[in-house]
């Protein structure tokens, strides 16, 4: 499911529900817990549903956190990118070499992008629609 990871890795997963749809633009996440293990890779899907139909997640992004650093931001893939499709749900895969690790942790993660009624006033601004009050 996941490219170009280490199948011997342990992997934790963490489903978000936004508090509403959005098109992501950009996803930030930290860790200030000095005793959990220090993640490899941090992957980001989303769906619009919960469970998502045929358990198919839309690959959002990736973050690869460096050692000693708290906030990473995700890379967003090229394919998501190009769709910019709405989401409500984030899907949160966490792995890490560590074998021993019982935990791993992140403490904050953020989603900035364009919420389903300002991409709606927005795309009725670019079709000419004049002044839309909504």
């Amino acid at each position: 499911m996941i490219p170009h990871c280490n199948s011997q890795m342990p992997q934790h997963e963490l489903i978000i529900h936004l508090s509403e749809e959005v098109a992501v633009e950009q996803i930030l996440a930290d860790n200030h817990e000095d005793f959990s293990a220090n993640l490899d890779q941090i992957w980001f899907y989303g769906s619009s549903d919960y469970p998502p139909k045929g358990n198919k997640w839309k690959k959002i992004g990736v973050i690869l956190p460096k050692y000693g650093e708290h906030f990473h931001l995700a890379e967003i893939d090229p394919t998501y990118n190009n769709d910019k499709s709405m989401i409500r749900y984030l899907k949160v895969i966490m792995k890490s070499k560590d074998q021993n690790e019982l935990y791993c942790t992140l403490t904050h993660v953020q989603v900035f992008g364009r919420s389903m009624h300002l991409s709606l006033v927005e795309s009725f601004k670019g079709i000419g629609a004049g002044n839309v009050n909504i």
